[in-house]
């Protein structure tokens, strides 16, 4: 027996709202593209996981940069200058000073061989120490007293030995003082003949004896032939401060000097203060020289210091009396 017509409609309205609801229902259950599947999480659980998880850091006014950690390690600063002495001076001094690590290790490393800095040239013969840091700290270098180069002591000027007065019918060569209009042209006439003094061996009563030499420019003389090392030439006596050149032409013609007796300075050698003491080394010619030798050892002959640019010809025709290269 076949349904009847009612129940055929009826079918066919309902399969189309099954189809409908069921599609309504699928869509309501599908995850959102945004949110996702919500998930539910007990309040005890979540607030464990919060304490495992330190929240994000967020900016504030209130945060002072120094209590935030550096993420890596800041910058060095701008160099600091104030006095130091070589000798004392700490490692982080040093890098304070502008030094980089190395320089400053190299420094100090440097002084525990046993090497003192007795006077401020000796800091730049460093390998460390280049020319434009030394121009820069060296007002501010204070050698203390424990290292400090002692100065050699000034002779003073002795008193004039007083001579027995002359035999009668002899003359006093050392009481001798030419009258005046004896003198022309810088020789002395009409005199009886004297005995010249050898420059570098007279003592202050000798030097007093020269006509033109009183006691001051006596101790002078000695005081300036110590620093040389002795007279090359009887012309650096122009160099003795107070000489007049009047006093310079007289005494002229009553000494002469002997070059056997100058102090050689062995140029290879020669510690740093023996270097600094001449008058005829500047302090940066000596900077110059004192590194160059610790880099090659020495030199053999007198142009090597002008080629390696330390001194110029004039200076050294001036010192070469004074070196020798052993």
């Amino acid at each position: 027996m076949a349904p009847p017509r009612t129940e055929i409609r009826a079918l066919l309205w309902l399969l189309p709202l099954l189809a409908v609801a069921s599609w309504l229902a699928w869509e309501i259950a599908r995850p959102s593209a945004k949110g996702g599947i919500t998930v539910s999480i007990p309040q005890d659980q979540e607030s464990a996981i919060s304490r495992q998880q330190p929240p994000p850091a967020v900016p504030s006014d209130d945060v002072s940069p120094r209590d935030v950690a550096p993420t890596e390690e800041p910058a060095s600063s701008a160099p600091q200058l104030f006095s130091f002495d070589p000798n004392t001076v700490e490692f982080h001094d040093l890098m304070r000073l502008g030094f980089t690590r190395g320089e400053a290790l190299g420094i100090v490393k440097y002084r525990e061989r046993g090497k003192v800095f007795q006077i401020p040239e000796d800091f730049a013969a460093c390998y460390q120490v280049s020319e434009a840091m030394y121009v820069r700290l060296r007002p501010y270098i204070i050698i203390g007293e424990r290292f400090r180069l002692k100065p050699f002591a000034q002779q003073e000027p002795t008193a004039p030995r007083q001579n027995p007065p002359p035999a009668k019918g002899e003359t006093s060569e050392r009481n001798f003082q030419p009258a005046a209009g004896e003198w022309e042209g810088g020789r002395l006439t009409g005199s009886p003949a004297r005995a010249l003094v050898e420059l570098n061996s007279a003592d202050s009563a000798a030097l007093v004896s020269v006509s033109g030499i009183g006691a001051l420019t006596a101790g002078r003389i000695i005081a300036y032939r110590t620093r040389l090392g002795g007279f090359a030439s009887p012309l650096q006596l122009a160099e003795i401060r107070g000489m007049t050149e009047q006093n310079y032409e007289r005494i002229l013609n009553q000494i002469f000097v002997d070059t056997l007796a100058i102090q050689k300075i062995a140029i290879n050698f020669a510690p740093a203060n023996v270097l600094a003491a001449h008058p005829y080394i500047r302090p940066e010619a000596l900077r110059k020289l004192l590194k160059q030798r610790q880099l090659k050892g020495g030199w053999r002959t007198a142009e090597e210091l002008i080629e390696d640019d330390i001194f110029t010809a004039r200076e050294l025709s001036r010192l070469r009396p004074y070196l020798i290269f052993n």
